[in-house]
């Protein structure tokens, strides 16, 4: 008799930790990942934890129950190792996590570097001016991202802010002039702010937009610029294509549980990219490969 296969969960960042529209691009993404790699046979469920001190709660609960649970998110690998080790039958996999180690499968993404680009491109923009990058606690980039932005956007002033409020006051603080530019038919701000970097934390969609209608120099996620693409004061968007690792990753998983070999497929290829960069208006050439 051939037993069922059971069932996969894969925990979604905690709704608390980013903003509505990354969020649901995350779980598009996850969604795209889960309906590549398995089969009709195989049940599964996509999850996400309300706040982040749930998010052990949640990923207890999915490794009681499911054969397979993977975790999205930098900070959700220690619940996951936790969970196994009351449930150590139920395999584990963590994105993005360093390679394997213990119980749980990892696939690495250098997200620092991922930073460094933006950074780069910010310093580029801004020249002598400062670059204030938002670090709102975004539960899927985390602190390499963060480290790589400022890395990148060295050579001149760098402030990081805790969160978009704290970002709006420092606007306010720094002040600076609305002035309209006849050569482009948009609206720009003079201040000692030269560029802004957003991160995917909550509020920081609705941010965005702001910024954009008051002409500050923005890098930003794409899921919150991308019915701007004319804006004058877009530097650049990026986003990072999880369904592309997350693959790999899941079909790792499932054959650790099914007993087999990984498909030949089992990651993103050379040629794709993963870290998607568009240029905007305000981009300065050649300081940053636009697709990577």
């Amino acid at each position: 008799m051939v037993s069922t296969p059971g069932e996969l969960v894969v925990v979604l960042p905690p709704l608390d930790r980013l903003d509505p529209l990354e969020h649901a691009r995350v779980r598009a993404s996850t969604a795209r990942a889960v309906d590549e790699v398995l089969g009709p046979s195989r049940p599964f469920r996509i999850v996400s934890a309300p706040t982040l001190t749930s998010l052990g709660d949640v990923v207890e609960q999915a490794a009681r129950s499911a054969d397979i649970v993977c975790v999205l998110g930098p900070e959700a690998r220690s619940s996951l190792e936790a969970a196994l080790l009351l449930y150590p039958r139920t395999v584990g996999c963590a994105l993005p996590s360093p390679t394997d180690g213990g119980a749980v499968l990892g696939a690495d993404l250098d997200l620092e570097e991922l930073g460094r680009l933006l950074g780069r491109a910010a310093r580029a923009a801004a020249g002598t001016k400062e670059v204030l990058i938002l670090s709102g606690g975004d539960a899927m980039h985390g602190v390499a991202w963060l480290a790589g932005v400022g890395a990148g956007a060295s050579g001149g002033p760098v402030r990081i802010l805790g969160s978009a409020d704290d970002l709006r006051e420092e606007l306010e603080r720094a002040g600076g002039s609305v002035v309209e530019d006849p050569d482009v038919g948009a609206r720009s701000v003079r201040s000692e702010v030269g560029v802004v970097v957003l991160d995917a934390s909550p509020g920081s969609a609705e941010l965005a937009l702001e910024l954009l209608v008051r002409g500050v120099l923005l890098i930003a996620p794409r899921a919150f610029v991308a019915d701007a693409p004319d804006t004058a004061a877009l530097v650049l968007r990026w986003r990072v294509r999880w369904d592309l690792p997350l693959t790999g990753l899941l079909r790792r998983a499932v054959a650790a549980a099914e007993g087999t070999a990984p498909s030949a497929s089992a990651g993103p290829g050379a040629s794709d990219a993963v870290f998607a960069l568009e240029e905007g208006p305000a981009h300065v050439s050649g300081d940053v490969d636009p697709v990577r």
